[in-house]
């Protein structure tokens, strides 16, 4: 399954991949916390942690696919995954909304305009991909 993200977007994600793989931690975390804060679902204790875990996992995992401009091989893996933790649109949006913001405090002056598109492009390509992946599952 491909995407249709930009050369120069792949390329930015390529290079600041480690970066945020340095600062997962700090990420997830203020997107637990961010995500607990918005609705419109109302998550049971520790399912916050769950969802950004998964999520996290997926942006990451699957954006080292991107960067390298390789399939996303393993996007069935992750569509079941997510179906399996009851993971939807609501989880997928709102952690997209909260990304952006969420880098910049975390990553400060590195969080530039190119590497919050770049990597905001990716995530909502994934999204994407998962939403068609669990499309065909259903089916």
């Amino acid at each position: 399954m491909t995407t249709n993200l930009s050369k120069r977007a792949r390329e930015i994600v390529a290079e600041t991949l480690p970066m945020m793989e340095q600062h997962r931690a700090p990420l997830e975390e203020a997107l637990e916390r961010y995500m607990a804060s918005q609705g419109p679902y109302d998550p049971p204790p520790g399912r916050t942690k769950v969802t950004t875990g998964a999520i996290m996992d997926e942006l990451l995992g699957h954006a080292r696919e991107l960067a390298g401009n390789a399939p996303a091989t393993r996007i069935v893996e992750t569509a079941r995954a997510h179906r399996a933790l009851a993971l939807g649109g609501e989880h997928y949006f709102c952690f997209g909304d909260g990304l952006k913001p969420i880098m910049k405090d975390a990553l400060g002056p590195k969080a530039t305009s190119p590497v919050l598109a770049a990597w905001t492009d990716a995530y909502w390509a994934v999204v994407r991909m998962l939403f068609a992946q669990d499309t065909r599952l259903a089916a």
